[in-house]
């Protein structure tokens, strides 16, 4: 397994996690909020968000 299949592998498992737990969150808000359908999207959207930020971060420190 090639490292670039590795990195693709885990990109996608930090959307799915993302996303999931968005859906999950939001699920959970919207019987609270007596809105479920609205709260699960924005949930859902808010996992992407995330998981986009987190795959897309920039590392850059520096070592000494």
């Amino acid at each position: 397994m090639s490292k670039k299949s590795k990195t693709k592998n885990l990109a996608q498992g930090n959307y799915a996690i993302c996303i999931t737990m968005g859906l999950i969150v939001g699920f959970g808000l919207g019987v609270s909020m007596d809105n479920i359908l609205l709260a699960t999207i924005i949930g859902g959207l808010v996992g992407m968000a995330a998981g986009y930020y987190f795959n897309h971060l920039k590392k850059n420190k520096k070592r000494h």
